[in-house]
């Protein structure tokens, strides 16, 4: 009878510690949604400010000059971007999966790398579809010539 009423005292306190858990207030934000945010924030920034800072440098170049070396970081600054966006995605997934925690800064963080990455995804569209005009603009158009009757 000893043995029952130990047996139910433990089931009883197992319940009881189950309930606390589930009533219990979440404890402080996700260090890996912080972590999502500012993983995907800086470098989006990053990218936003080199990029204006190399259009505007582009602008000042004089005709001719070469601008490929832009180009090269450019792509090596979005595609470090890109990986960023990723990794920040992934931290703010497991972030949103804690339940102990408070999760805002791990849901800002997820918005925040899919909004990067759909930044990304939309310039290099528009960065082929300018490219596609600007080849259109300046291809040589064939000359015509015209001859009129009576020049032989």
């Amino acid at each position: 009878m000893n043995g029952d009423t130990q047996r139910h005292d433990t089931s009883s306190q197992r319940g009881a510690a189950v309930t606390a858990c589930m009533t219990e207030p979440r404890s402080e934000h996700s260090s890996l949604g912080v972590a999502s945010l500012l993983l995907s924030f800086f470098p989006a920034v990053l990218l936003l400010v080199v990029s204006l800072m190399a259009l505007y440098a582009i602008s000042r170049l004089p005709p001719g000059a070469d601008t490929e070396a832009y180009g090269f970081w450019m792509l090596m600054l979005a595609l470090w971007t890109v990986l960023f966006g990723i990794a920040a995605l992934g931290l703010g997934l497991a972030g949103v999966l804690q339940r102990n925690r408070e999760r805002v800064f791990a849901f800002v963080g997820v918005a925040c790398s899919l909004l990067v990455l759909a930044a990304i995804h939309s310039q290099v569209g528009l960065v082929d579809l300018a490219s596609l005009v600007a080849a259109g603009l300046t291809e040589d158009q064939p000359k015509v010539h015209i001859v009129s009757p009576g020049d032989d």
